[in-house]
């Protein structure tokens, strides 16, 4: 159903990358999400004061929370979709993130308030404040029912969420599955009652509100955490840099790539520097219109605004051949995710200095980095006791 309203609504083969479709798809997510979350509402808060349970009218609030989520989606998609200005040059994609916080914290919220009143429904039913059960087969089927509408909900948001990475969405098909496991429950603890313990119904009924809130509260924390994070920027992923890296060595006129650093402004709106090896005998101008051209390629292919900046390197020399490959060799053993770059030597008589960039983990001590540096600096002995390794260390994304 959700391809066919995707069809109707926003059409077929959209540019994905465009900030105007990926609102018409947030629009679409969240307008869904409204008219779900008001019938869901309207159903279990009627059902909730017909049967006298606690746990269902929370859960029908919590539903009204949703679509207030919903709305947030709607306004978010809108704002993200602005194009940069003077203020905001890099455009207003992290409005998105932003967004999914207040998602996040709007379930927090609802989960507290959900563990608020099951104490006080307990503490009521002690103090025989609490008016029994009204239990209802037709009630009970009707609420089961409304269990698949929010797990369609789970599954469009998702779908629409990784189709066009929204953490927005993605954050709401977190909370329609917490839907889910909440109804649920209630409706087994209801159930349960009505069968085997009516007169301590207010018991079940108020820990299991306890033990939903607090998942529903975990859930939101964990989401909370992942906002934070796009905020303050992320590593890019491996398959990320790997398919930028496959992209630029495609071109011949690129001999090699290093210190690739991705900025991210929000989904559709990414900014790279990487810098290139090329041939120091390469036509600057030549050399100029091909890497140009590579920038121009990689915002219609990758959807990135891209930066390169050229390195001249030495292909030719047969002692800066020599030196690298005894530098590969020596990394390559020592650990296969070690890589080095801008390699190039300064002659004198009595002392050559081998000066390049090394790429290491995060994770090397420095007591790894010196051991390392210490292994390529007795290989290189080997070919000319002149020789003298300068490293200048850099850290893998």
């Amino acid at each position: 159903m959700i391809r066919l309203l995707e069809k109707l609504f926003i059409g077929k083969d959209k540019d994905l990358g465009d900030q105007k479709v990926r609102s018409q798809y947030g629009t679409l997510g969240g307008g869904l999400g409204i008219v779900c979350n008001v019938f869901l509402f309207a159903l279990k808060i009627t059902i909730g004061i017909i049967s006298n349970s606690l746990a269902i009218l929370s859960d029908a609030f919590n539903n009204l929370s949703d679509m207030f989520s919903s709305i947030v989606s709607i306004f978010s998609a809108k704002l993200s979709a602005k194009k940069p200005d003077k203020d905001h040059p890099f455009g207003h994609g992290r409005i998105e993130y932003i967004a999914t916080m207040i998602v996040a914290m709007v379930i927090i919220v609802v989960g507290a308030e959900l563990i608020i009143s099951s104490i006080q429904k307990i503490i009521a039913g002690v103090n025989g404040e609490t008016e029994p059960l009204a239990f209802s087969w037709i009630l009970i089927g009707i609420l089961a029912a409304s269990l698949f509408v929010k797990l369609w909900m789970f599954f469009y948001n998702r779908y629409l969420g990784k189709k066009i990475d929204s953490s927005v969405l993605l954050a709401t098909a977190t909370d329609s599955i917490n839907d889910v496991i909440t109804t649920t429950a209630v409706l087994l603890v209801t159930i349960a009652a009505h069968l085997w313990f009516e007169d301590y119904y207010f018991y079940a009924d108020g820990a299991v509100g306890i033990i939903i809130g607090a998942v529903i509260i975990i859930n939101g924390i964990k989401i909370v955490i992942e906002s934070i994070g796009d905020l303050l920027g992320r590593p890019s992923s491996r398959e990320e840099v790997e398919e930028i890296e496959k992209f630029l060595l495609q071109d011949s006129h690129v001999l090699g790539c290093h210190d690739l650093t991705i900025h991210d402004y929000g989904p559709g709106r990414k900014f790279a520097v990487v810098h290139c090896e090329v041939d120091q005998d390469s036509d600057i101008v030549e050399a100029h219109e091909y890497i140009d051209a590579l920038e121009n390629e990689a915002e219609t292919k990758l959807g990135l605004f891209l930066t390169i900046h050229m390195d001249p390197i030495d292909n030719k020399s047969e002692e800066i051949v020599t030196i690298r490959n005894v530098i590969q060799s020596v990394i390559t053993e020592l650990d296969e995710r070690l890589t080095f770059h801008d390699l190039r030597i300064t002659n004198g008589e009595h002392n050559i200095n081998v000066i390049f960039d090394m790429v290491v983990p995060f994770e090397y001590s420095h007591e790894k980095i010196h051991e390392t540096i210490n292994a390529i600096r007795v290989k290189v002995k080997q070919i000319d006791q002149r020789y003298t390794t300068v490293v200048k260390i850099d850290h893998k994304m």
